[in-house]
């Protein structure tokens, strides 16, 4: 992992470099499972009304059991993925920080390869997993209706008890925080959708952190002032992700070096490291568990409103 506990880092506010503040207050008032932050869902039965002017993701979390798992087969998921879909910056910016994305090119192979590595579930995991109790990670699937141009938030994790640091590389600088409950999170916005059919998506990281604050926030001209209770957030555009995808494409998010695994099963890595926080997690039974998140493009809009 490039970023490591013994680094030298600064305090956030000494760098620039890293948007302390969020557009957080923007973002689509929507229902969560996962701790104050705000997950975006669509039941089943709601989707057949899903505007035909609307973006809709399927968003999938694959749990993978570490210690049941070897090393050359986790990293062999990338065999059927193509990573030159990222911008050759930004892959390294995401390498920097423990991380790995691509576009999948044989959908196929790549999830037959990736469940093999999910643990077996019974009817107790079943359960818990419903209760969103089963694992510290998001687990399962859902689908997201997005309007052009607009902020979702989506948990890959619930928060963490007690306060951490939290280690992020940025050009070449190491950047370190200590945070009160941080939930980690990728925020997303549909931007674009050009003549060949073909949607301009971003996905950015961002950490919610602290007490939930009350603030007035302005509803418009007609809907005067709102209350709007939030807790404080670290969005990182330096690890923007930027995406031009077309329908049915899947792409793929998690770590880039999978934790090492111990015999008892324990994960021997930085905890610090931005990748370890975001994507990894114990279940119910206390094994450490490994998050790929999946996002396909399940619909495109029609048209743009104006």
């Amino acid at each position: 992992m490039a970023v490591s506990g013994c680094a030298t880092w600064k305090e956030i506010g000494s760098l620039d470099l890293i948007d302390k503040t969020s557009d957080a207050r923007n973002a689509a008032p929507v229902n969560s499972s996962a701790g104050n932050s705000s997950a975006v869902s669509s039941s089943a039965g709601n989707l057949s009304r899903i505007s035909a002017s609307k973006v809709l993701l399927d968003v999938e979390f694959v749990n993978i059991d570490l210690r049941n798992t070897k090393a050359k087969d986790r990293a062999a998921i990338w065999d059927w993925v193509d990573e030159s879909a990222v911008d050759n910056r930004q892959r390294y910016q995401l390498f920097e920080n423990g991380m790995r994305a691509g576009l999948v090119v044989d959908p196929q192979s790549f999830r037959s390869h990736l469940h093999s590595m999910t643990a077996t579930k019974d009817v107790v995991d079943e359960f818990l997993a419903s209760a969103s109790i089963a694992s510290d990670i998001q687990g399962g699937g859902q689908q997201i209706a997005m309007r052009m141009g607009r902020r979702y938030e989506l948990p890959l994790r619930e928060p963490i008890e007690g306060s951490h640091v939290t280690l992020v590389r940025v050009d070449d600088q190491v950047v370190g925080r200590t945070l009160h409950e941080p939930q980690f999170l990728f925020t997303l916005q549909a931007s674009e959708l050009t003549p060949d059919s073909r949607m301009r998506l971003r996905l950015r990281p961002e950490i919610q952190h602290g007490q939930m604050r009350q603030q007035f926030v302005g509803g418009g001209s007609n809907s005067g002032l709102r209350i709007d209770q939030r807790r404080e957030s670290w969005s990182l555009p330096s690890l923007d992700l930027d995406w031009l995808l077309g329908k049915d494409e899947l792409i793929v998010i998690t770590a880039d070096q999978y934790p090492t695994s111990k015999d008892d099963g324990s994960v021997h890595q930085d905890d610090s490291c931005l990748a370890t926080q975001m994507f990894t997690g114990k279940n119910a039974d206390h094994r450490d568990e490994q998050l790929v998140l999946l996002i396909r493009v399940k619909q495109l809009p029609k048209s743009v409103p104006e």
